[in-house]
């Protein structure tokens, strides 16, 4: 986008990426996110509270393991799908099924 870097050691910049990892923790859980970053729960959540510096690589690999989720979450959907047969269009957005 342009304009000045930011700088990631301002305190606006740890918020952030603390925030991120938050969320990714909360999506994916405490535990898989700890173990897929290869450490202790306690550990992550020193980071979650900024006790400890959170990493690029960590960013990194938070991501690769939402990725990860998300084909999975998808593979599931499709199967779901599979197994529910054909629907009308919109009975999956309103909820409402035509019988």
């Amino acid at each position: 986008m342009g304009g000045v870097p930011e700088n990631r050691n301002s305190f606006a910049a740890k918020v952030r990426r603390g925030t991120l990892l938050r969320l990714a923790s909360e999506t994916l859980g405490q535990e898989a996110l700890a173990d897929g970053l290869g450490i202790s729960t306690r550990a992550l959540r020193m980071k979650l509270g900024m006790d400890r510096p959170i990493a690029n690589a960590d960013l990194t690999r938070a991501r690769e393991l939402l990725l990860l989720h998300v084909q999975s979450t998808m593979a599931l959907a499709a199967d779901l799908s599979t197994a529910a047969g054909p629907q009308p269009i919109g009975a999956i957005v309103t909820g409402v099924v035509a019988l």
